[in-house]
């Protein structure tokens, strides 16, 4: 019986802020950044929260706290003052005058979630565009001994993962998979194991003592990596490199295997044959009414809508249309 408490966590931000804007605007004139860490999908807010956070209200309500972390910002719906369930935490309380604030780099704010205070040993970090699609348990997210579930693809042919991670290759690649085989190949030059598989755009468990441990052994890497305001190709995605560790150290994999639909980035599938997940790219995937439909149909466990720098208004307003007819209800930690 899984008798202990778990957090939810989100990273936020409110890309229409003026103070935020500017403070971005100061950083950006005092650094050269590659320009895909700048991109506005990776700030733009949609209303996506709101119908994220309901959506952990209606099929997760076992949850014990939810920490939202954010620069300065609350969001504008949330009735901080009058409830005990949502937690708002500052940059600063995370990252106690360690690395270069402010910053903009999701895998910076990332690798600093565990310094919550008292946040529970056990926790699961939610994107504001992760959304539980039906009732579920803890033992979706971790095992009865408190191990988180870890969701991968299938495992990759030994010699493309190789490749994959030589200089010359790793030249070549954008900064998702540049910062994602940068772990891998740290984790292989530690452990002298090859993690074959490939991170699912998911809700992922997590326990404070397993990020601690990562942070031990690679602790000269993360820490150069705080200073970096933006992704960088020299950085690291930081939940891969834990996740790619426990592997390494023997924890088991879950592995999703596509179902049906083109695949995207590293083979994440956008359906999966158990109808777990549904992933959905605004402005990539055509025909996002029948998208829609599937998740209403299928009622998966949790699907994804990624914003990209191709979306339009309208794919968004669409998205929110949808989100508000699946979640109309409000919570309790709304504002009137």
């Amino acid at each position: 019986m899984m008798n202990f408490p778990v957090d939810i966590v989100y990273t936020w931000v409110d890309n229409k802020d003026p103070i935020w804007k500017e403070k971005k605007k100061k950083a950006l004139h005092e650094i050269n950044i590659n320009p895909e860490a700048n991109e506005d999908c990776r700030f733009i807010s949609s209303n996506e929260l709101l119908y994220s956070i309901r959506s952990v209200y209606k099929y997760c309500s076992w949850f014990n706290k939810i920490y939202i972390i954010t620069d300065s910002q609350v969001p504008k719906w949330l009735d901080i003052a009058n409830n005990d369930d949502i937690i708002i935490i500052d940059h600063n309380e995370i990252f106690n005058k360690k690395g270069k604030l402010p910053t903009f780099n999701s895998n910076v704010i990332e690798s600093r979630i565990h310094y919550i205070p008292h946040l529970c040993e056990h926790y699961i970090y939610f994107n504001d565009d992760f959304f539980i699609g039906r009732d579920l348990k803890k033992d979706f997210f971790f095992y009865n001994n408190g191990c988180p579930k870890i969701y991968m693809t299938k495992m990759k042919p030994k010699q493309k993962v190789l490749n994959s991670i030589t200089p010359e290759k790793m030249l070549k690649q954008t900064l998702y998979p540049r910062n994602l085989n940068n772990a891998r190949k740290l984790v292989f030059d530690k452990c002298n194991k090859l993690v074959r598989n490939y991170p699912i755009h998911n809700p992922k468990a997590f326990r404070k003592s397993d990020i601690l441990k990562v942070e031990s052994n690679f602790s000269d890497m993360i820490t150069e990596s705080l200073l970096h305001q933006f992704r960088s190709s020299d950085g690291i995605y930081f939940l891969a490199l834990c996740m790619f560790y426990l592997i390494a150290q023997g924890v088991e994999i879950s592995v999703m295997k596509p179902y049906r639909g083109r695949r995207l980035l590293y083979n994440i599938p956008y359906f999966c044959r158990n109808r777990d997940f549904i992933y959905i790219k605004l402005g990539i995937d055509s025909k996002l009414t029948k998208k829609y439909e599937n998740i209403l149909k299928y009622r998966p466990a949790y699907f994804c809508i990624n914003d990209t720098n191709i979306s339009s208004d309208s794919d968004r307003k669409s998205m929110v249309l949808f989100l508000s007819k699946y979640y109309p209800d409000r919570t309790n930690v709304e504002k009137l």
